[in-house]
């Protein structure tokens, strides 16, 4: 009778410690599948994420990290095949490693799960004549300073930027640059007026109805409102009438506004102020004042209103005077770097349709 009783009690043991197994292998296996399903949301939300802000490509590759609520992600777009004059444009793939961070068993791993994109880069050029391209003319405010108001030398490397080549100082209509001091140099005179609005290349109407899409509205004749400077990141900001560049902290020599301004109307520069960019405006720059002490790092391109409206905005006014500190050659000086970074803001990438990749390999 006993060896029978130990036989059934060995045989229920048994039984018990093979159900706890399963049970045991059973969760385990369910709770790999929530956290390979959130992990895979996490990536294709990171690569959501990535497509739907602006990113300026100057290499064969970038990255990006987005941290979400029970996770991150990790980002990264890789140039398979460069635009080629007589083929295809370029072809890229975006990578997105989704990474579920929520509390896993003890010895597991937390979920991970990598998808891959397929895209395409659609860029946009502005071809770089001067640090300043006015059609409309420009007249130079103040006497006697010894600096120029304009300058084409390159201010050289910014923002993780090697920096490039100078350019002109000006490019203006012929007959149409007023000034008692230093002219600028070199400068770019065109014959006439609807060949320097044609020189700029900038299809004004189209983009006035509608084919460019920034990233933030600015107030309208208003110094509130304004993005903070010093960021590295470079986006599209637009202003529906006339616009004034308020002053910022620290002054000129402070962090400047970084990105590219499309100004329907005229656009003023307060004293103070320092714009790191691309400036494109329908009327025309004004200098708050004849000794208005301000930067304006990059490329400046005025008077495009004429191309819609066939009337006059009026010159530029550009400021010489006080004299600038920190190695500044002019108020308003070319800057390789963030002139190629403020237009690069516009380069996209657009997915291709049913190229997308579930299971991408992570090494």
């Amino acid at each position: 009778m006993l060896p029978t009783t130990l036989l059934v009690v060995t045989l229920l043991t048994v039984m018990l410690a093979a159900s706890f197994i399963l049970v045991s292998a059973d969760y385990r296996t369910t709770l790999n599948v929530f956290a390979s399903a959130r992990a895979l949301a996490l990536a294709q939300a990171g690569m959501q994420t990535y497509f739907s802000v602006p990113h300026v490509f100057t290499g064969t590759d970038d990255s990006a990290t987005y941290t979400f609520s029970g996770g991150y992600v990790r980002v990264r777009a890789q140039r398979l095949r460069d635009t080629s004059t007589a083929g295809p444009i370029a072809l890229w793939v975006v990578r997105a490693i989704g990474y579920d961070t929520l509390r896993a068993l003890s010895g597991q791993p937390n979920g991970q799960r990598a998808v891959a994109q397929f895209a395409t880069l659609t860029t946009v050029s502005l071809p770089a004549r001067a640090a300043m391209v006015a059609p409309n003319g420009v007249q130079i405010l103040g006497a006697g300073s010894p600096q120029a108001a304009i300058s084409g030398i390159d201010l050289g490397p910014q923002c993780s930027c090697a920096g490039g080549p100078g350019s002109n100082a000006l490019s203006v209509t012929r007959g149409q640059l007023f000034s008692s001091t230093p002219l600028p140099t070199p400068t770019e005179s065109i014959s006439t007026r609807s060949a320097a609005l044609d020189s700029t290349h900038v299809d004004w109407t189209s983009l006035l109805q509608g084919n460019f899409t920034p990233d933030s509205l600015l107030p309208v004749g208003s110094t509130t409102g304004w993005p903070v400077g010093g960021s590295c990141t470079y986006l599209t900001w637009y202003v529906p009438g006339d616009a004034i560049i308020p002053p910022i902290p620290g002054g000129p020599y402070g962090n400047g506004i970084r990105g590219l301004l499309v100004v329907k109307g005229n656009v003023t520069v307060s004293d103070g102020a320092h714009w790191d960019g691309v400036i494109v405006a329908g009327g025309r720059l004004r200098a708050a004042s004849g000794t208005a002490n301000y930067l304006i790092h990059g490329m400046v391109v005025t008077g495009l209103s004429q191309l819609t409206s066939g009337t006059d905005p009026g010159r530029d006014s550009v400021a010489t005077q006080p004299a600038l500190a920190g190695g500044y050659a002019a108020h308003i000086q070319w800057t390789w770097c963030y002139t190629v970074g403020a237009i690069g803001s516009l380069s996209f990438l657009v997915p291709v349709r049913n190229a997308w990749v579930d299971i991408w390999s992570t090494y």
